[in-house]
């Protein structure tokens, strides 16, 4: 049985900001297992990225973890100072940003930037440090990884740019490999081998990984369980095949709903959910997505459902589960 990387309770985070106060994470909860993939789904401004920043403690003004607790291994991080996090960060748990560019130090060659992580966090000397960033580049795929080792980020094209992010962030074997929209503005192609190579090095040393995505169709392959998102909230979480055969929440059902069916002769309309996000420092009355659901009643606006178990393993935000088809 896999033993338990991470626990989030109630993580709560908001932004405190002229026009109000941005509720951009309200009192979410999930674990993470060794060797599990989880995906966080959901549109722009549901809350994904400031989820996984939280847990790597990367908040900063006028932003603040308000309450809730982060269990890595039984450790909360929300107690440590803040030179224990600089520790953890790199070492036991890598993040992989979305922007490879912003992401890469311009002036420094790629396997530089690969032995500085190491530099910080263990205790290999200079060349050692030279030859483990040559062998991880090899391990994620980049050919000719002596050589690519003395490129600038500039000289790699985009899907080699995530495999070096990937590369410097499995350079120290963490524990958890987090992954924000890895693969946004790449091609098919590129996109499948990323997530292969994801698969590929879980696989080896037993990392739990989260991803971060708005594409439900990119979880379907890569992800063990799956926690959908809406203006701050978690509200559905299930293991993967489940949440596709049997979504319980409307807006899961709509995301489902919005993905193509290449398999289709049919020239329909895609659906798509009507209206938007809504505005997080001023949140409807009730259910948060009430105003763009179908199924919402005058119940719906008395106040935003908790998420609870609707079914063995089956977790959704919503009063009306048992009357959706």
């Amino acid at each position: 049985m896999n033993s338990e990387l991470l626990q989030v309770e109630n993580l709560t985070t908001r932004f405190y900001t002229e026009d109000g106060v941005v509720n951009a994470v309200d009192g979410n909860s999930f674990k993470l297992q060794e060797a599990e993939t989880m995906g966080i789904v959901g549109e722009s401004g549901s809350g994904k990225t400031v989820t996984v920043l939280s847990i790597m403690r990367l908040i900063e003004n006028p932003g603040r973890i308000e309450q809730g607790s982060i269990l890595y291994r039984g450790e909360d991080l929300l107690e440590k100072s803040n030179r224990e996090m600089r520790d953890l960060r790199g070492n036991e748990i890598g993040m992989v940003f979305q922007d490879s560019l912003s992401s890469l130090n311009p002036t420094y060659t790629i396997g530089g930037q690969i032995s500085r992580v190491m530099k910080y966090h263990t205790n290999l000397p200079g060349r050692k440090r030279k030859e483990r960033a040559v062998e991880i580049l090899d391990k994620v795929g980049i050919p000719e990884p002596e050589k690519r080792a003395t490129n600038y980020p500039h000289e790699f094209s985009g899907g080699m740019r995530q495999r070096a992010l990937i590369a410097m962030a499995i350079s120290c074997n963490p524990s958890i490999l987090i992954l924000d929209e890895p693969t946004t503005a790449l091609d098919v192609t590129i996109e499948a081998q990323i997530f292969e190579l994801v698969e590929d090095l879980k696989a080896d040393v037993g990392m739990g990984t989260i991803l971060i995505t708005h594409d439900l169709a990119v979880v379907a392959n890569s992800c063990d369980r799956v926690a959908i998102m809406y203006a701050g909230n978690i509200v559905e979480k299930a293991e993967i095949m489940a949440l596709y055969d049997e979504p319980l929440h409307p807006y899961t059902i709509g995301l489902l709903n919005s993905i193509p069916d290449l398999d289709s002769r049919s020239k329909a309309e895609l659906p798509s959910i009507p209206g938007e996000v809504p505005d997080l420092i001023s949140l409807p009355e009730g259910c948060n997505f009430s105003p763009r659901c179908e199924y919402a009643r005058d119940a719906c606006t008395a106040a935003n459902p908790p998420l609870e178990e609707k079914k063995p393993d089956r977790y959704a935000a919503c009063i009306r589960v048992s009357e959706i088809d």
